[in-house]
């Protein structure tokens, strides 16, 4: 990306004091300084004791040193207000708050300068006033004046105390160091000079060392603000960008090393070059840091600047078939008319399809995306997109991130891949995939399919006749036929905690990607199960289990469940319903209206057992029913009347009831009351072979009706004994009827009604009973008037 160079527009503060006005300071103040020496600490004579201080208990001598103290307050106070006056000559005001200017000292520094009292007692030292020329600090207390005794030495910028100063501490004679000459271009001859220690001492001081500069470090001058640059792209720095945080007392070129940043990369082209490449999408504020050298001495420096958001860059297309590309940055791309393909890239884009069969992709970045007219296949991308699918069978990807899609007018595919996504189908058949995520998906008026997909999701059915698929499977595309009811919807849920509307119309919930068990009570608004979550369901009509042992219930309207795979339990409840099993050995239970408000029976159902050995179940039925396996239909007051197919097996009630079998191996239960048991051909008891039928809870009052049988067995008589149908009138026909006890595989002890029809005595039909009493003759109807009251052969 192309480098950009910025100069800063904010002014340098720059060296308030030159060289020899800071000189001619240091002299004034030397010179205060030499006069107060001389008045509080003259020169020795011949009255003192050799060393500085006046004779004790002398009161001349005493009021002489009062005089010099006054004298030396006088002094001090007079040098205060020099050195407030200093500072106020350069005192600077920031509104309403007064600040210091920033002084650079350059060639000379000044060290703090301590009057300090040791008069000898207890070793300790006071400070009646300090001078700081470094802080700009003056200290003042009149009250410790004494003895006194003073130093004053100025300092090199490296802090090094010059050889041969005179410091604080007790008059002593000056040995004879050796003097130093002070900085400077020309040469410094230092003479033979006598020192002059306070004291007595006299010394010759050596010659000065020459001509040899004493380096002084680089100076900062505060942090540097380097100007704007742009998100995304990178930015050339340079020797003079980064060396004006700092100048040079001796005038030495800089060098600019060890450049660190807080955010990205840079990277150095030379020793006066350097490319900076932001962190991506990085917005705000970045910091450098860097090392400032002459060659000796090093110091830090510092410097910013503030990345922006890149201006989006617009790119049109022509009526043709465009390929176009974006700019890692943000990018407002026109397709135009045509089947283009787009492709924004980074950064968050806006890309609008418009007329043609669009191939639009949005990227990474917070895109929004209008698809516009035409069958357009729209991927989003990372981020949290916005898109429109407009006009035409559009097929949408919006893939991670918090998505929004609307798909428009026409047959779209949508779907939201992980986030949390909202979906929205609006008209026409649509298929919307909510994916991982908690999701909401609103079908709208069509022919629908929602799938959740995993996550707590919210689906809507809206306008239509909508179907509610729970699982985990994701439906990118459905085939829906056509119709001119009102639209029938696909919902499919997820394997997270749901919640569905179905609207108007009849709608279903379809739990058939499921492989455990599940339970969907439309009637108690819940779908539950392993593989489906915990959902709520309201307004749904109809349900669709998976392939394990699932219960499906219905509710007041009229129900079409399907139990598919397993042995499933099916409910249909109020309303005239369609229950179908599918594979596997299903019960379907007639509702009986539970309160004493509902009125008339649970409506006339449609069931189809599907696979396997089916059970059509009432025994909630506290009146009296008939189901009739072999005629296909199942009736009475409580249950109205259903048509049966493919169901083998019947539960009665607790009523006087009717069980009929068929030509399936049959499994038939009367419960309570006096039931009757009927089988009206041969191939009822026959079966093709398949096995012998089954009365189970047979009692006492319960009968077996064989009277149709009469019609291909002749008369039926019940033998006694070892009686055989040889012993019986052979001009006559005739079966002959035997009662046996067996023990069966799984050990249970039943009774067998064998009927045996051949003078060979090999060709028979067995029925077997489970009755904990033993039969009789009494237990069967073998002619029409032997029919209990009010039941017609």
């Amino acid at each position: 990306a192309p480098a950009r160079r910025f100069d800063s527009r904010e002014p340098q503060e720059k060296p308030l004091f030159s060289h020899a006005f800071f000189a001619l300071l240091a002299i004034g103040v030397g010179t205060y300084l030499g006069r107060m020496q001389e008045t509080i600490n003259p020169a020795p004579n011949t009255d003192g004791d050799g060393d500085g201080r006046q004779p004790a208990g002398d009161a001349q001598d005493s009021g002489m040193g009062m005089l010099a103290a006054s004298t030396a307050s006088m002094l001090a106070e007079e040098l205060a207000e020099f050195w407030k006056k200093f500072i106020d000559d350069y005192r600077q005001t920031d509104g309403m708050t007064p600040r210091l200017v920033r002084h650079h000292f350059l060639s000379t520094d000044l060290r703090p300068v301590d009057y300090a009292r040791d008069d000898g007692y207890r070793g300790q030292t006071s400070r009646p006033f300090r001078i700081d020329g470094g802080s700009n600090n003056f200290d003042f207390s009149p009250q410790d004046f004494g003895k006194l005794k003073f130093g004053f030495q100025m300092a090199a910028s490296n802090g090094a105390a010059p050889s041969g100063s005179a410091m604080t501490g007790g008059p002593a004679p000056n040995n004879g160091n050796t003097g130093n000459g002070w900085t400077g271009d020309g040469p410094s001859n230092g003479g033979n000079g006598n020192g002059n220690g306070n004291g007595n001492g006299n010394g010759n001081g050596n010659s000065g060392g020459g001509s040899d500069r004493v380096n002084r470090s680089p100076v900062s001058t505060g942090p540097l603000y380097l100007g704007t640059g742009l998100a995304n792209l990178s930015i050339l720095l340079t020797w003079a960008d980064l060396a004006r945080a700092a100048t040079d007392p001796d005038g030495d070129r800089l060098l600019i090393t060890n450049i660190e940043t807080a955010s990205g990369t840079i990277r150095a082209y030379g020793t006066d070059s350097w490319i900076f490449t932001p962190t991506r999408d990085m917005v705000g504020l970045v910091s450098f840091q860097y090392t400032i050298g002459d060659g000796l001495g090093t110091i830090g420096g510092r410097a910013w600047l503030t990345l922006n958001e890149t201006p989006a860059r617009e790119t049109i297309g022509t009526d043709g078939a465009d390929v176009l590309l974006g700019t890692p940055s943000k990018d407002i791309i026109l397709a135009g008319a045509g089947d283009d393909i787009v492709y924004s890239r980074e950064a968050d884009d806006t890309i609008f399809g418009d007329d043609g069969d669009d191939l639009l992709l949005g990227g990474d970045g917070a895109d929004v995306i209008h698809g516009g007219h035409g069958n357009d296949r729209i991927f989003g991308g990372d981020g949290n997109d916005v898109i429109f699918g407009g006009a035409g069978n559009d097929i949408v990807f919006a893939e991670d991130g918090q998505d929004s899609v609307q798909g428009g007018a026409g047959d779209d595919v949508l779907s939201g891949g992980d986030g949390n996504d909202r979906l929205f189908g609006d008209a026409d058949n649509d298929v919307l995939s909510g994916d991982a995520g908690d999701d909401v998906l609103d079908g709208g008026s069509g022919h629908d399919t929602l799938t959740g997909g995993a996550g707590s999701d919210a689906l809507l059915g809206a306008e239509g006749n909508d179907v509610f698929v729970a699982g985990t499977a994701t439906i990118l595309s459905h085939d829906i036929p056509s119709s001119d009811d009102v639209a029938s919807n696909t919902i499919v849920s997820s394997d997270g905690n749901d919640t569905i509307y179905g609207g108007a119309g009849a709608d279903s919930y379809d739990a058939s990607t499921a492989r455990t068990n599940v339970t969907i009570d439309l009637a108690a608004c819940t779908a539950t199960g392993t593989g489906i979550g915990a959902d709520r369901v309201f307004e749904v009509e109809n349900a669709t289990g998976g392939s394990g042992n699932d219960v499906l219930v219905g509710n007041q309207t009229t129900n079409a469940l399907l139990g598919g795979a397993g042995q499933d339990e099916l409910t249909g409840g109020a309303g005239d319903d369609q229950l179908s099993g599918g594979q596997g050995d299903d019960v379907f239970r007639a509702a009986v209206l539970a309160s004493d408000s509902d009125v008339g029976d649970d409506g006339d159902d449609l069931v189809d057992g599907g696979e396997g050995s089916d059970t059509y179940d009432a025994s909630r039925a506290s009146n009296s029913v008939d189901i009739d396996l072999n005629s296909g239909f199942a009736q009475g007051d409580d249950i109205g009347s259903d048509m049966l197919s493919n169901v083998e097996n019947a539960t009665g009630g607790s009523a006087n009831d009717r069980l009929t079998a068929s030509n399936a191996v049959n499994i038939l239960i009367g419960n309570d009351g006096d039931d009757v048991f009927v089988f009206g051909a041969t191939s009822h008891l026959s079966n093709s072979g398949s096995g012998r039928d089954e009365i189970h809870d047979f009692e006492i009052g319960d009968k077996i009706d064989f009277s149709k049988l009469g019609r291909e067995l002749g008369r039926l008589q019940f033998a006694d004994g070892d009686t055989t149908v040889t012993e019986l009138d052979d001009k006559d026909h005739k079966t002959l009827i035997k009662l046996f006890r067996e023990m069966t595989e799984d050990g249970e002890d039943v009774q067998v009604v064998q009927l045996i029809t051949d003078l060979d005595d090999d060709d028979h039909y067995e029925l077997m009973v489970i009755s904990q009493n033993p039969l009789n003759s009494s237990d069967f109807i073998l002619t029409a008037f032997g029919l209990p009251d009010g039941q017609i052969a």
